[in-house]
This record gives C-alpha cells, structure tokens and sequence, in this order.
C-alpha cells in the first residue's frame, strides 16, 4: 500500500529572505518552545549542546565558545530575532557567553543551520548560524517564577506567573550559588518613550541612560 505522509510546508526563518524549508541546501533545526519546555533547560545553553553537531568549547580565559560540526566557534553566527548580536571582539573572546544569559522562558524556538551558510548570512557564518527568537511581548505585565529541586533522582519543578505588576517594571532573574542553593535577582523600572528612554537598577547602585 501507500504509506507516503503529506504535510505542511515549515518555514525556516534562519534566512533573510525567510525561504520554505524543502528549499533550504544547508542541515536546519527548529527547536520549538514545547521542545525546550521537555529538555527542562533554564537557558540556551541547556537547550543547544543537547543537538547533534553543536559543540560548547571553553577557552583559557574560561570563554565560552559555541561550534557547529567542528568548525572554529568564530566561525558560528548568533542571532537574536534575526539580527547579529556579535562582533569579532566577543567571538574571538567567546561567542556564546552572553547567549547563554537567555532564559529558556524567554524562547519561542532556536534554529540552528548546520554547514556553511556565509553565501547568505556573510563571513561569520562559515560554520553555521544560531538564531533564537523570543517570545513576543504580552498584552499585559507579569512575573513568572520558576522553583526546582531534587530529591535522589527525582526532579521536581513549579512555574507561576502572575499579572500584577505596573506597566514599566522589569524583573530578571541570574544565577549565582548561596551555601547549597542557587539565588540571585535583578530588577529595574524602566520607562520607555520614543526618543529619551531611561532604565534605573535597583540594588546594583547604577543608573543607566541612554538616547534611542
């Protein structure tokens, strides 16, 4: 019999022209928001080094490096909504440091192109591209805490979110190590206009202010 399976066109948006999939010449993988919530990973470090082909390097310095099938990590794009987030300085003192400051709740998915891509992406991504595109803002504020722990071998978490907050606060959580437990926090008022833009952090004892 006939066991052939159509489906749907996927559409990659690892390209600047956003081109179907079947169209694609280079290896791509779409690791979805339902994908990254499976793996339980707190960040995109967790999420991408679980994939065939993606390596974590670590310099001397202690620089973390992301590499595609092997090549040199400075060769690898990242991306965040489509748009470069690295210079060579970074990549040549570590391309996936601050990557990995993005919290997995934060992620709509990661797409990861295996092989050279630099015909489309330039130079920088002779080895490959990691794009990871975030979740679009909600219709009204909310904080979300996430809580795991273990007990022999087995994990435990709990997420909660709440909608009780103003309009121009902003809560983000880092990690950092307390005895056996893992705490820290950050947070900030920010008020937004679309000239002047002014963003003050709370217990770090700094004022940043800048013109958009």
């Amino acid at each position: 019999g006939n066991n052939s399976v159509t489906t749907r066109d996927v559409v990659v948006e690892a390209d600047k022209a956003k081109e179907e999939a079947k169209y694609n010449s280079q290896s791509v993988t779409v690791i979805t928001k339902e994908d990254i919530a499976r793996k339980q990973g707190k960040s995109v470090e967790d999420v991408i080094f679980n994939e065939v082909g993606v390596t974590r390097t670590v310099d001397a310095m202690g620089k973390v490096g992301i590499s595609i099938r092997g090549a040199d990590p400075r060769h690898t794009l990242i991306m965040v909504d489509g748009q470069p987030v690295l210079g060579d300085v970074s990549k040549y003192s570590g391309n996936g440091d601050e990557l990995m400051r993005i919290g997995a709740e934060n992620i709509e998915r990661i797409e990861i192109v295996r092989g050279a891509a630099s015909a489309k992406y330039g130079a920088d991504a002779i080895g490959g591209v990691v794009n990871v595109i975030t979740k679009g803002p909600k219709s009204t504020p909310s904080i979300q805490v996430n809580a795991e722990g273990r007990y022999h071998s087995s994990r435990y978490t709990s997420d909660y979110e709440s909608s009780a907050l103003p309009s121009n606060f902003f809560l983000r959580a880092d990690s950092g190590k307390v005895g056996n437990f893992s705490i820290a926090g950050w947070t900030s008022k920010r008020d937004v206009m679309p000239v002047y833009s002014k963003d003050r952090t709370y217990g770090g004892g700094s004022e940043n202010l800048w013109y958009e």
